[in-house]
């Protein structure tokens, strides 16, 4: 899997090289992914589109066909679409395909001139489209071979994350056994996000939560005892399994740190916790990168031992500069230290959330 700055940075020197036809290998191979019926054309004299499906393929006769370009302008479209409107006679839907930013807002502006003065439909493939395709596992190989992006999983290792995973899921589902009751319905609660005053600012769900924690952030989570901490925990653990991270939930023990830390994880994901969560240099050196979400509950831990569990904390995030962090915590005047992160108070179930409760746990009878 390849991290979304190096693809960035590798659209950017394209363009900025003037590679033209490397994106265009690139763009083909995504569109015949989403388009099957495409086929690529030669790199010259190709009539102004670099793959096309013939209209006698369709059942209404369109013919699809793919223009792309490391240029992203009001003419280029329309040069792309005027050339291969005269060679292309049976063409309907042109495909552009860019590196560049285009918004749906251009898009569209796009769109409806080129269906009035060609009539074509248009469809913008932008650079978002590629950087989130390119950071699929599956095209892994594309990174590596045309944008010189080295594996962030070692091949060697992608069986033991696949087994540590396992091993993470059954971590979260021990520790959902331990504090709830399993047959208990689960609903997202509500949060406000704090300020540096502990002050609210914001409203937010916890399911809401898991678009934060994508983009890297941590968060510090704050609620009285039995407002539902650990159990967001393991919900967002779970929705980190589903997007193909590592989640791993422990007790935050007082001063413990990443040593400590080993002890409470499965054993199955003992060895590859040390391997991939404490090389510094994994993103830049080919070799595995933590895309773990590590939950933490730090309940239990007195104020007077306070200073030593900031100690193990700062350690921690020493240790995994590249981990995603959140640490569930009651309401203290010391707010755990934490790197980049804010704060989160879950806010108490309103009367809309606990009929919800009793109607998935009682059904009719709620």
């Amino acid at each position: 899997m390849a991290y979304r700055t190096e693809i960035e940075r590798a659209l950017d020197e394209m363009i900025s090289e003037e590679t033209g036809k490397k994106f265009q290998g690139i763009a083909v191979v995504h569109a015949k992914q989403k388009w099957p019926q495409l086929v690529a054309c030669e790199r010259n004299w190709d009539g102004g589109l670099d793959a096309y499906a013939s209209g006698e393929l369709d059942r209404e006769g369109k013919g699809v066909g793919l223009a792309c370009s490391i240029t992203a302008t009001p003419s280029k479209v329309e040069k792309d679409a005027t050339d291969a409107r005269k060679n292309y006679p049976d063409l309907r839907v042109l495909i552009f395909s860019t590196p560049k930013e285009v918004t749906q807002y251009t898009a569209g502006i796009w769109a409806k001139d080129v269906l009035e003065k060609f009539g074509l439909q248009l469809i913008v493939v932008p650079r978002e489209e590629f950087i989130t395709w390119l950071m699929d596992p599956a095209n892994s190989d594309i990174c590596r071979d045309q944008l010189g992006i080295a594996p962030s999983m070692a091949p060697d290792l992608a069986p033991a994350y696949e087994r540590a995973r396992e091993a993470a899921k059954d971590l979260a589902d021990n520790w959902d056994r331990m504090i709830r009751r399993t047959d208990r319905p689960l609903i997202s609660l509500n949060a406000v996000k704090l300020n540096e005053k502990g002050e609210p600012v914001e409203a937010v769900t916890t399911a809401s939560l898991n678009t934060v924690l994508s983009e890297g952030q941590r968060i510090v989570l704050e609620a009285p005892a039995g407002s539902g901490k650990s159990t967001t925990l393991v919900q967002l653990a779970r929705r980190a399994l589903d997007a193909g991270g590592w989640p791993s939930s422990w007790t935050f023990p007082t001063g413990s740190g990443p040593a400590k830390i080993f002890s409470h994880t499965s054993p199955h994901a003992l060895s590859l916790h040390r391997e991939m969560l404490t090389r510094p240099c994994s993103r830049n050196c080919g070799e595995p990168s933590p895309r773990s979400s590590c939950s933490m509950a730090g309940n239990e831990v007195p104020v007077a031992r306070a200073e030593a569990a900031d100690a193990a904390l700062r350690e921690l995030d020493r240790s995994f500069g590249a981990a995603i962090v959140v640490v569930a915590t009651r309401r203290h005047s010391l707010v755990p230290q934490l790197r980049g992160s804010f704060r989160l108070a879950l806010s108490p179930l309103g009367r809309a959330q606990r009929d919800e409760y009793l109607r998935l746990a009682l059904g009719d009878s709620g």
